[in-house]
């Protein structure tokens, strides 16, 4: 089976209701689906100045960012992320949901994050 890449999904990405010169950071970081040089000069041309794939795929780290340690950085910021989601997966039922219309799905969505974010808040206790 050939590799194909998505090239085209990573075009289709756009920033609700900003453009990227309002944006305080021009960064960005993807998923290693969309880790090819097409993507890669696509994020330039749109005015991303450091965009970090988790998969190389023939790209150095100083094409894709201004040194390693952004591209590091940027690398662990998405894997905090990805964490964050497949914890809300596994352990508050976003991974399948079985209620019926619209307005129970976002009721369903907002109850696990705000139960998610009541168990990072209970784990750390107040400064005192």
């Amino acid at each position: 089976m050939p590799f194909l890449h998505s090239s085209k999904l990573f075009n289709s990405y756009d920033y609700p209701n900003k453009s990227l010169s309002t944006l305080k950071h021009n960064i960005a970081s993807g998923d290693g689906g969309y880790a090819c040089r097409v993507n890669l000069e696509k994020a330039k041309a749109m005015g991303i100045s450091d965009v970090a794939f988790n998969k190389k795929r023939g790209l150095e780290v100083e094409e894709m960012t201004k040194s390693q340690y952004v591209y590091k950085t940027l690398f662990r910021f998405r894997a905090g992320i990805e964490a964050g989601i497949s914890w809300l997966k596994r352990c508050f039922g976003l991974s399948r949901c079985h209620c019926k219309g619209s307005e129970r799905f976002d009721s369903h969505c907002w109850l696990s994050v705000v139960c998610y974010n009541l168990v990072i808040l209970a784990r750390h206790p107040a400064p005192s």
